[in-house]
């Protein structure tokens, strides 16, 4: 990571188009309403401004901090925060759950912007659509859904469907290896044993989270897992409701997007 000094970094902020570093509340504001186009969020505020937050950080300390009983999480890492209840608690198996239904076996294509499925999909960017056009005969149409005005394909032979058979044997033998169970699991674990590092955390390359001021919520643009294992640790008793997480936050006045959009199948 690297380390800029606090001038530069603002400026660098500040030169974003649709944003502002806000002094007052220690946050990065999107100012732009209505959006400027449609791929707005991936294409600037995902690629440009959270991969800069990540990959960069201010010599002296220009963000606000946010207390973990205080993450009130969106729809998608709610679901994981929900699925490591089950696994751990419940005994619920991995196939069972929704994280593997709803997040594992589908696919985000992005805003839907009223084109044949097919169109959509080889004009995408994210993962995997290119293999979704090119298999689109073998999709089932009816695996395809909108949810607050975002694209996703949902299938639980997905990878069949789209990945060739040397890489699905691949797939299978690191999974034989590793355990079936996402990877929370094992990090809650971690952090049970030998603490939250901050090192790792803060050090390597910085998480990132976005507040909706609409739904008064947050999604976690990067650093996912680090922030559903410290929520799972307060709601379980085993760490203080009052650590303060020392991610950078982009605060917004619109819906959270991508896949923290809409409600969760498991809600």
């Amino acid at each position: 990571m690297k380390i800029v000094n606090h001038k530069e970094f603002i400026a660098t902020i500040n030169g974003f188009t649709g944003c502002r570093y806000r002094e007052d509340i220690g946050r990065v504001e999107i100012t732009c309403s209505p959006l400027p186009k449609t791929d707005y969020h991936y294409n600037f505020i995902y690629r440009k401004l959270v991969k800069y937050l990540s990959e960069n950080k201010c010599e002296s300390s220009c963000f606000s901090t946010v207390k973990v009983k205080d993450i009130i999480l969106s729809n998608y890492s709610n679901c994981l925060l929900r699925y490591a209840k089950e696994v751990i608690e419940d005994g619920i198996k991995h196939y069972d759950t929704c994280w593997f239904k709803r997040w594992e076996c589908s696919r985000l294509i992005g805003p839907d912007h009223g084109l044949d499925l097919q169109t959509e999909c080889s004009n995408s960017e994210l993962k995997d659509c290119k293999l979704l056009a090119k298999a689109f005969k073998n999709l089932n149409p009816y695996g395809f859904s909108v949810n607050d005005g975002w694209l996703r394909y949902t299938d639980l032979e997905i990878e069949r469907k789209l990945y060739p058979r040397l890489y699905q044997f691949r797939l299978m033998l690191s999974r034989l290896l590793r355990g079936r169970k996402d990877r929370i699991c094992k990090l809650i674990e971690t952090i049970k044993r030998d603490g939250f590092d901050e090192s790792k955390a803060y050090g390597i390359k910085m998480g990132c989270l976005g507040f909706s001021k609409i739904s008064n919520d947050f999604s976690v643009f990067h650093g996912k897992h680090r922030v559903v294992a410290l929520r799972y640790l307060y709601e379980t008793g085993f760490l203080s409701g009052n650590y303060e997480l020392k991610f950078p936050i982009i605060e917004y006045s619109m819906p959270h997007f991508g896949n923290s959009a809409g409600k969760c199948t498991c809600v």
